[in-house]
């Protein structure tokens, strides 16, 4: 079974000077929330195969303070994951190689958001979608089951929400 992890930046700054959305920082919320839901990831079993990480400021620096408590395999910049987009998001997806069986992808939204919606099916637990459908805000994590044997194969439905989880929906 293939399984996709969907990690949006955590809060950003809409403070940095420069004015670029791409540089935006992570605030300061962003920078406690980041490692609390990286470390409710680790405790549910995500070691991932690969991460792929947008190239935006905000989205680099959750995955540095995630990475610490979810030793990935492999662990690559994409630039063309900067608001791509879902078609493309899609199509990124559909070109992971074979042997990798858990992926993370760290991003933004809407495109998130959208690829799990399309992603998941009427099979998953209902308050979770529920909740993903009404909002996928900063530093929330979606678990994705998908019943393919190839990442070539995913498509509208093709998974089950495992489950969704905000900054929050944490305690502690």
């Amino acid at each position: 079974m293939k399984t996709l992890h969907l990690l949006r930046h955590a809060k950003a700054s809409r403070d940095d000077p420069s004015g670029a959305d791409h540089d935006r920082p992570l605030a300061d919320r962003g920078r406690a929330d980041a490692p609390r839901i990286a470390e409710r990831m680790a405790r549910a079993g995500v070691r991932p195969d690969l991460v792929a990480v947008s190239s935006a400021r905000r989205a680099r620096e959750t995955w540095d303070l995630a990475a610490p408590v979810l030793t990935p395999g492999r662990v690559a910049v994409v630039p063309g994951l900067y608001l791509c987009g879902i078609n493309d998001l899609l199509a990124y997806v559909r070109a992971f190689s074979e042997e990798v069986g858990q992926v993370l992808i760290v991003g933004h939204n809407p495109d998130l958001e959208d690829l799990a919606l399309h992603l998941a099916s009427d099979a998953s637990d209902p308050a979770d979608l529920a909740r993903m459908a009404e909002k996928f805000p900063t530093g929330a994590w979606a678990d994705l089951r998908l019943r393919v044997d190839r990442w070539a194969e995913a498509g509208r439905g093709c998974a089950t929400l495992a489950r969704f989880l905000r900054p929050r929906d944490l305690t502690g």
